[in-house]
């Protein structure tokens, strides 16, 4: 079970990305996400369906799991970042009493609508 880890599990250090709503100085609303911090993540994909050449419209479907630490920082406004994928969060899953957390994403390419 992903839950019953130690630290030593932790193997693969990811980004975690933040979504922020600024203006830049000619006063333009500017919408981007930004580096928050770096963490280390155990991490397995749960499902994908993965396609070399997807139609225009279409996109690859692929569920990954993270458990990272504990973290009130990290929440929906976050993205998370590991080698050249981007994870979408859908689920965060609090295991306070066990100092985990258990984050499902979707990967995705920026580009996507």
């Amino acid at each position: 079970n992903i839950l019953l880890m130690n630290a030593n599990d932790l193997k693969k250090k990811v980004e975690i990305w933040r979504y922020n709503r600024s203006v830049n100085a000619g006063g333009t609303p500017v919408e981007q996400f930004e580096f928050f911090k770096h963490c280390y993540a155990g991490m397995r994909t749960l499902s994908g369906a993965l396609t070399n050449d997807p139609a225009p419209g279409t996109a690859s479907e692929v569920s990954v799991e993270f458990v990272i630490r504990y973290d009130t920082d990290i929440d929906y406004n976050c993205e998370i970042r590991y080698k050249v994928s981007r994870y979408k969060i859908k689920y965060i899953d609090e295991i306070i009493e066990n100092g985990w957390m258990k984050i499902r994403t979707t990967v995705y390419n920026e580009y996507e609508v």
